[in-house]
């Protein structure tokens, strides 16, 4: 597929959009300034490495797929989906709600252009 689809822009905006999401939240789990979370230390700060781990790997999803990297369309593809699993897991509210649409809407587009980011490469008859 050599035309890029219209869809591409907005797949990858809402990519880094969902990579800000994490990094947001760590930064708000580090300052103290999330209102529900348990009091043992420990936790907050097992906390804000998770929620900085999927930060940089759906960043590093985004950079794989700008760079046509060959496994960034697997990684984004398993990193939205566990991230799609963790918020699905946890005490819902409207506000999972919201981050779990943000996070199925690239799911669903990387999906849809997978022909895009993942071309099929020819066999070469011998």
């Amino acid at each position: 597929m050599k035309a890029r689809p219209a869809t591409i822009p907005l797949g990858l905006t809402l990519l880094v959009m969902d990579s800000l999401i994490w990094l947001i939240l760590g930064v708000l789990i580090a300052t103290g300034l999330h209102p529900s979370l348990p009091d043992p230390l420990w936790i907050r700060v097992a906390m804000v490495i998770l929620s900085w781990m999927a930060a940089a790997a759906l960043l590093a999803a985004y950079l794989g797929l700008t760079r046509h990297m060959r496994l960034a369309y697997p990684w984004a593809i398993l990193s939205l989906a566990i991230a799609s699993l963790t918020i699905i897991f946890d005490d819902f509210g409207l506000s999972d709600l919201i981050v779990l649409i943000l996070h199925l809407m690239p799911l669903a587009l990387l999906i849809k252009d997978h022909a895009w980011y993942a071309p099929r490469t020819e066999a070469v008859a011998r």
